[in-house]
């Protein structure tokens, strides 16, 4: 996961098995952060919003949610690489 931010709004790309994936519809409130990718699955397209709080001393800890459409949710945890 590669995040930028320029102000309010955040951008990035998020690499899995399916493929690099564009971040959309990226937000920074305070220290809360979303965002969305569509994830191709099977012929389909599965959206996922992921919902987190930055943490830490240097803002250098994510935690949150992801709501993966039909399959349900997960967690997730992020570091910044130094």
């Amino acid at each position: 996961l590669t995040l930028a931010q320029d102000g309010t709004t955040l951008t990035g790309q998020m690499v899995s098995e399916r493929g690099t994936l564009e971040i959309t519809d990226g937000r920074v409130s305070g220290k809360s952060v979303s965002w969305t990718v569509v994830m191709p699955m099977g012929g389909q397209s599965v959206t996922i919003t992921f919902q987190g709080q930055v943490e830490g001393e240097r803002n250098e800890r994510m935690t949150g949610s992801a709501a993966l459409g039909p399959m349900g949710s997960a967690t997730f945890t992020a570091e910044k690489r130094p």
